[in-house]
């Protein structure tokens, strides 16, 4: 019931944001500074990279901010995997991407991205920096999966109205 309870308030605040699942709400505030993304990525997924590259650093530091940091800390590491790699094929068919908090890594599968209208690449990768930021935020002891994957994604801006719906 508590962990119901704690879910219903993580909802209700994302259903005040500002509509990108980060809550920046407070006028005048000062921005959160984004964190640094080191990206690797093969040739083949060049264009992948460019649109790592080319998030909205203003939605990664209301990112950060969400998560409750102040500093988004050392650079994240985000590796582009193509299909094939061995990676890629040791990870079951479902996951477009995962993260190793304390680590500060972030792996995404382009070609495993869910299509318009489902999501995108760049909410997978949003998503993943998200659970490198919480483990940040909460000093690296592990998160309930079911508050660090809620979290993920309201902040990611996945969370929409047939979830609240279902809520």
């Amino acid at each position: 019931m508590r962990a119901f309870v704690l879910t219903i308030g993580l909802l209700l605040l994302a259903g005040g944001s500002n509509g990108d699942g980060t809550g920046d709400s407070a006028e005048g505030s000062t921005p959160t500074r984004a964190p640094e993304l080191v990206v690797t990525a093969p040739p083949e997924l060049a264009d992948a990279a460019k649109r790592v590259d080319r998030l909205d650093r203003r939605q990664l530091g209301r990112l950060t901010r969400f998560v409750g940091l102040d500093d988004p800390g050392a650079p994240i590491h985000v590796a582009l995997e193509p299909r094939g790699s061995a990676i890629e094929s040791a990870t079951p068919a479902w996951v477009a991407g995962f993260a190793y908090g304390a680590l500060g890594r972030v792996v995404v599968f382009p070609e495993r991205s869910p299509p318009y209208p489902y999501g995108s690449f760049e909410e997978v990768v949003l998503h993943e920096l998200t659970h490198v930021l919480a483990a940040r935020a909460a000093g690296y002891q592990e998160l309930p999966r079911w508050f660090n994957e809620g979290l993920a994604v309201v902040a990611s801006g996945t969370w929409g109205l047939d979830d609240r719906s279902w809520l």
